[in-house]
C-alpha cells in the first residue's frame, strides 16, 4: 500500500481512504457484535466474542495499511514541495546537446483504445471472478434459496443474484480505474495498483471460505483466487507495455511515466515527466513498509547535467544510499551514466539499445 500512495498521488489517497473507510466499517461492526444498540444499528449478524474478534480481524486487515499508505504519501508530498522549492541551476539543463532521434510511434491515441479495454479487465477481473466462483458454487448446491417464483436454477440467474450480493465492492476497481485516468502521469504503479485491489476483494472471500468450508472446497477456492491475481497483475503489466513500448516521440512527449526495470534485480529507473526516480533500493523490501528511511534517489530534470552510455568492461557495483540500501550491481556490458544533483548514477541495462533509448528519453525530457 505504502508503494502505491507514493507512485500515484491523489489515487493513492482516495484508494487509502475507502479501504481506511472498511476498516472503521469493521471496527464499529466489532462493537456492535457485543454491544446490542450498535450491532441494530448497524446489521450485525454475527454476535457474541466471536463476531467481535472476526470484525477486528477484518478492521486491522484493511486499516493498517491504508493508515501506512496515508502516512507514507504524506511523507512523499513534503519531500515534493522541498524539491518544488529549490532554485533551477541554469547549468543543469541539457539544453544544446545532440537528441538521439526516435521513431515518432504509433500515437497515444491508438495506444489508448487499445490499454482502456485491457484496464478494465485487469483491474475487474478478481471482483468478476470471484462472482463467477460464488455462482458456480450456488448452481452445485442448495446453499442459496430459490427466489420467488424461480423453478431452477442457472448459471447466468446465480450470477446476476452474485452481482447484487455486496455490489458496494465493485466501486474499488471503478475508483482505481477512474483514478489512474485522470493521473496518468503515475503509470508506473498501475500493476501494483491491480495486484492490491485484487487481494482486497479476494483475501477476505478466501478467509471465509476457510472458516466456513470444506478443506477441498477452500483448497479449489484459493488456487482460482491465485490465478485471478496473477492474471489481473499480468494484464497490466501488459497494458504498461501498450502504452510505453515501443519507447518513441509519442510516448516521450507526453506525461506517462516509462519504466525500465534493471537487469536480474529489483530496483527500476522510473522516467517521470518531471523527474528521474530510482526505487525499490530497501535492502529488505517488506520492511521498507515500516521505515521512515529513504527508499529511493530522485533527480529532477532541472538537475539533470548529463547521460550517456557508458561501456562497462569489468563487473561493478554502488550503493545508492550509503547505510541504507541495498547495493546496485553492474556486470560487464552497456550501461548509463547519469550526472546530475550531489553525485552520479550508473544504470546497467541487458542491451546496448536499451541504453540509447534511456538517453533519448532523458535529453529529450531534460532539453
Amino acid at each position: 500500500m505504502k508503494k502505491m500512495s507514493e507512485e500515484t498521488g491523489p489515487v493513492g489517497v482516495l484508494v487509502a481512504v475507502g479501504v481506511c473507510a472498511v476498516g472503521v466499517v469493521g471496527l464499529a461492526m466489532a462493537i456492535g457484535a457485543v454491544v446490542p444498540a450498535v450491532g441494530d444499528a448497524m446489521s450485525v449478524k454475527s454476535t457474541g466474542i466471536g463476531g467481535m474478534f472476526g470484525y477486528l480481524f477484518g478492521a486491522v486487515l484493511f486499516g493498517s495499511p491504508s493508515v501506512l499508505g496515508l502516512r507514507a504519501l504524506r511523507r512523499h508530498r513534503t519531500a515534493e514541495r522541498v524539491l518544488a522549492a529549490q532554485p533551477r541551476d541554469e547549468q543543469a539543463a541539457l539544453a544544446g546537446r545532440p537528441i538521439v532521434p526516435l521513431p515518432d510511434g504509433l500515437g497515444l491515441t491508438a495506444r489508448w483504445l487499445v490499454a482502456v479495454p485491457l484496464m478494465l479487465l485487469s483491474v475487474s477481473l478478481p471482483y468478476v471472478g470471484q462472482k463467477v466462483l460464488t455462482a458456480w458454487r450456488w448452481v452445485s448446491s442448495d446453499e442459496r434459496p430459490l427466489d420467488f417464483g424461480q423453478s431452477g436454477r442457472t448459471f447466468t440467474g446465480e450470477f446476476w443474484a452474485a452481482l447484487s450480493e455486496n455490489w458496494q465492492l465493485a466501486a474499488l476497481p471503478v475508483l482505481v480505474m477512474a483514478g489512474f485516468l485522470v493521473r496518468r502521469t503515475a503509470f508506473g504503479a498501475w500493476p501494483s495498483a491491480c495486484r492490491y485491489t485484487a487481494l482486497i476483494i479476494l483475501v477476505p472471500a478466501i478467509l471465509i471460505s476457510l472458516s466456513l468450508e470444506k478443506p477441498a472446497v477452500w483448497l479449489r477456492d484459493a488456487a482460482v483466487a491465485a490465478v485471478l491475481i496473477w492474471l489481473s497483475y499480468s494484464l497490466a503489466r501488459l497494458t504498461l507495455h501498450v502504452l510505453t513500448r515501443p519507447v518513441a516521440c509519442d510516448v516521450v512527449r507526453s506525461t506517462l511515466e516509462i519504466l525500465f526495470p534493471l537487469p536480474g534485480q529489483r530496483p527500476r529507473l522510473r522516467l517521470k515527466h518531471d523527474r528521474l526516480v530510482l526505487d525499490r533500493l530497501h535492502q529488505y523490501p517488506w520492511l521498507s513498509w515500516f521505515d521512515d528511511g529513504p527508499n529511493r534517489l530522485v533527480l529532477p530534470w532541472r538537475e539533470v547535467r548529463d547521460a550517456q552510455l557508458d561501456e562497462q568492461h569489468d563487473d561493478r557495483s554502488w550503493v545508492p544510499i550509503e547505510g541504507q540500501s541495498r547495493t546496485v550491481a553492474v556486470p560487464a556490458g552497456p550501461a548509463v551514466r547519469i550526472t546530475g544533483g550531489d553525485g552520479t548514477w550508473l544504470v546497467p541495462t541487458d542491451t546496448e539499445l536499451t541504453a540509447h533509448t534511456i538517453v533519448a528519453v532523458i535529453k529529450n525530457r531534460a532539453g
